[in-house]
């Protein structure tokens, strides 16, 4: 098994999952993409956080309903 692509992690959180993803491993397009699919009561991790820039996470957190940046 090997990791889940952006788009397996787009449906996933659209059915309902959580997540918990790491920034170093996405970019910051995918990363949002994953969070706009979050549904309400779920909550997206992204660990490593501080390999994005204060812009970037910024964008990230507008594009997220529950999110929760581990830096």
């Amino acid at each position: 098994m090997g990791r889940k692509t952006t788009s397996e992690m787009t449906i996933l959180a659209r059915a309902g999952a959580s997540l918990s993803i790491d920034a170093s491993e996405k970019t910051t397009s995918e990363i949002i993409s994953i969070a706009r699919s979050i549904q309400d009561k779920r909550i997206l991790i992204v660990r490593n956080a501080n390999v994005k820039t204060t812009s970037e996470l910024n964008l990230i957190a507008q594009n997220a309903s529950n999110i929760l940046l581990e830096l």
